[in-house]
Formats: C-alpha cells, structure tokens, sequence
C-alpha cells in the first residue's frame, strides 16, 4: 500500500511538472504573439505558443521595433533577457519590473495616433507610464518621444546612456480650441555613472549635472535654462545647449570640448580660450560683439551668423581644412583676421557680408565702419569716383584678394571711377602701414 501511494505520488508530480512546463504565456498582442512565436531562438519547439519554460529559460534579447504592437503583455515572463527593443511601436504602458536582468531598453517613439472618419478629428494616445525602478542593472535606457508624465531613474547607479528627449505632450484645451503642451517630471541627480545624457525638448528650467563627473556628451537643447552649469563636467567633449535662454555659458573647464552649440541664445561674449580641442563651434543667433577662435588650432567649422559681431578673429592657423565657416548677417563686422586674406577671399567670399572683408593683421586697419582713423580721415567713403585724405601719403589700392589695381605717390586723392562697384582695400603710407575698407559704389 505504501509502495502505491509513493507510485501515485511520484506521477501526480510528473504531471504537475509537465503541466508547469507546457502553461502558454499570455500574449494578447497578436503582433507581439507573431514575432515571438516566429523566434526559434525563443520558440524552441517551433509551436505555436509560447510556453513559460521556454519564456523563463531565454536569456537573449528581444527586439520587435515597429511591429505595430499595442500591448507588450507577456514580457514579465522573460525574467532572464538582457535586451529589450520595442521603440516605433504603439504601447501606451509598459511595465518590465520583472525583466530585472535588462542592461539595454529601448522603447522610444511609443505614439499612438487615431484619426475618427466620422467625427473629422484625431485622438493621440501616449506611453505616459514606465516603470524601470527595479532595472538595477540598466546601462542603457532610450524612452524618446514618447509623452512621459514622469521617469523616475533612482537607483539607476549603472545607467550610462540615457536619451529622455521629446516627452512633451500635447492636448488640445477645449476652452481656448489652442494646443497646450505638458511637460515631464525628470530628475537624473543619481545617475552620476552617465555619460551620455539627451534631454532635449523637456521644458526642463533647471538642470543639475554637478556629479556627472563621467558625462561626456550633453544634449538639452529646446529646454527653457536660464543658467547652465557645466564647470565639473570636466571631460565633456559633446555640449549641445541650443534654443534655450542662456545669457551666459562658462566653457573653460571643459578643455577636452570638441563640439559645441550654443545658437539660439542670448548670449553677449563667449569665450573658447581653453577649448584648444574644439573641431566645430556653433553660435549663431546670439548677440556676440566679439568672437576670438585663434586659440583654437583644431576648429574646422564655425557658424556665427546673426550676431552683433565688431571682432572676429579667424586666426587659428588651420583656416585651409575649414569644411563648414559662416559669419554673415553681422552688420558691424568689417575686418575679419584670417591665416591668408588672399586665400580666404577667394574660398570664403560668400560667407560674409558685403561690407566685410579679410585682413592678415586686423589690428593695422583703420576704423572699419567708415574707412578713417584718428590721425588721418579718408572720405568719402561710400564713393562713385575720388576717394580723398587729409595727408599726403602713398596710396596702394588692392581687391580683397590682395591684387594691386592702382597705385599712387605722396598725393591726397585717388580716382576710382574706373573699377566696378564693390569692396576695395586702401593701403596707406610707407610700407604700408594703415589699410582702409574703401566701397566703391
């Protein structure tokens, strides 16, 4: 008798086990069902369903980006996968407390947009839940454009990259008929091991990256900051702080910059003394009066157009391996100092305005706005024939690109009624000792 109950025993836990082992997971996405049960790594005996010992037993990734999910129901039972990529997709919630051995998530672009035939309107659905409190092991969480109300990355401590960009959302108020946009809670301050970190377009006012002594690429473009405090990111080479509302932006701590854009500002003076390593500088739209780049012997791009620019010193000794350089709009910049007047009027000519041009040696020109000095006057100066001095002195008159078109001896008058209308330099004196922007109409 005991021998029976020991055999019956034994074979009510054979069919306990077999019954555990041949449960389905719960996938109610068809979508998500179909790439599941599609992966033979996943699927091992190729049926199909999905059994919780096969779910259980993968340790792999799972990657259905743009499946046209809506509901990622199941995931819970792949406590053992290290990757997840479910971004282009349309889940509005999304739950992977249980995933707990994630390193990698990717679920951004989570937007569901239906258009109602019948009443002639659209009705957006976001991703406006993610909980990943329990991913420990985290390195790298990607939960763009989305729409999040909030994103809680405490206890984060191995996060490394994470791009939380564009999850403002959007309504349309039913007082006003006008589109509103809400904004996210984010708080990184404990994700000190970061060094990348996209925030851009959050409507952040404040951003504190104090301990972020690892970050090495800033992107918080679009966010309303009143202030920005890079000085301990000292190993930052990536700064993207564009279409913000800076006044001010200290750089010189971060001498391993390589890039940096800061267009779209208010800034008055920036100064990238320190930045030696810096390849590309992008300050356009601010109100800089003075620019000085001639430290920075690596730069081969520079946009500052629409500025209030009187000084720009282009200087760097690198000037020939420029790939980008723009500097027009900025109507009270007359010299600019180049490694090569000649070389840079021949290649940079349309990248400045017309009442600009190119010197070897700023300093030695004469005021650039109306084309006089203290100790001598050259007038008039827009002029359609005789251009004149106060002094007797030589006159050379060359183009930008430095040619010699008219030359004259101790006299106080030259005739310029010959040459088109354009920019033309006047150099003065023995050796030529002070030059002149001179306009011919």
């Amino acid at each position: 008798m005991k021998t029976k109950n020991i055999l019956i025993t034994a074979i009510a836990i054979i069919v306990f086990i077999a019954g555990a082992n041949a449960q389905n997971v719960n996938i109610p996405d068809a979508n998500f069902k179909a790439a599941l049960v599609s992966n033979a790594n996943i699927n091992t005996n190729m049926d199909a369903e999905i059994q919780l010992s096969e779910a259980n037993g993968y340790s792999g990734s799972i990657h259905v980006s743009g499946d046209s999910i809506t509901d990622l129901t199941g995931i819970e039972a792949f406590t053992s996968i290290d990757s997840l990529d479910c971004s282009e997709n349309q889940i509005v919630g999304l739950d992977v407390s249980a995933n707990i051995a994630l390193t990698y998530l990717n679920c951004s672009s989570n937007i569901l947009v239906i258009y109602d035939i019948n009443n002639n309107y659209t009705i957006t659905y976001f991703m406006d839940s993610l909980d990943v409190t329990s991913n420990s092991a985290l390195t790298t969480l990607i939960c763009c454009c989305n729409g999040l109300l909030s994103l809680n990355t405490t206890g984060l401590t191995a996060l490394t990259y994470l791009d939380c960009n564009n999850n403002n959302r959007f309504y349309i108020d039913s007082v006003s008929n006008l589109m509103v946009f809400s904004y996210p809670i984010l708080n990184f301050t404990t994700n000190t091991a970061l060094t990348t970190l996209i925030c851009s377009n959050n409507g952040l006012t404040n951003l504190n990256t104090t301990g972020f002594t690892a970050l090495t690429y800033l992107d918080c473009y679009g966010n309303p900051l009143a202030s920005l405090n890079v000085s301990a990111n000292t190993a930052l080479t990536n700064l993207v702080c564009a279409v913000t509302q800076l006044t001010n932006l200290d750089v010189s701590t971060n001498t391993a910059l390589t890039y940096l854009n800061c267009r779209l500002n208010s800034l008055t003076s920036l100064n990238v003394s320190t930045n030696t390593a810096l390849t590309y500088l992008s300050c356009d739209d601010n109100l800089l009066t003075s620019l000085n780049v001639s430290a920075n012997t690596a730069l081969n791009g520079l946009i500052c157009i629409n500025n209030q620019l009187t000084n720009l010193n282009l200087k760097n000794g690198n000037n020939i391996n420029f790939i980008n350089f723009m500097a027009g709009n900025n109507p009270n910049l007359s010299c600019i100092e180049v490694d090569s007047a000649a070389w840079s009027a021949s290649n940079w000519s349309t990248s400045i305005d017309a009442t600009a041009f190119f010197s070897d040696n700023c300093s030695g020109v004469g005021m650039n706005t109306i084309g006089q000095s203290k100790a001598l006057q050259v007038y008039p100066n827009p002029t359609s024939s005789n251009i004149f001095l106060t002094d007797n002195s030589n006159l050379v008159l060359t183009d930008l690109a430095g040619q010699v078109l008219l030359q004259k001896t101790n006299t106080k008058q030259m005739d310029i009624s010959v040459l088109p209308a354009g920019i033309y330099l006047l150099h003065v004196g023995q050796n030529e000792k002070q030059t002149f922007k001179v306009i011919k109409q």
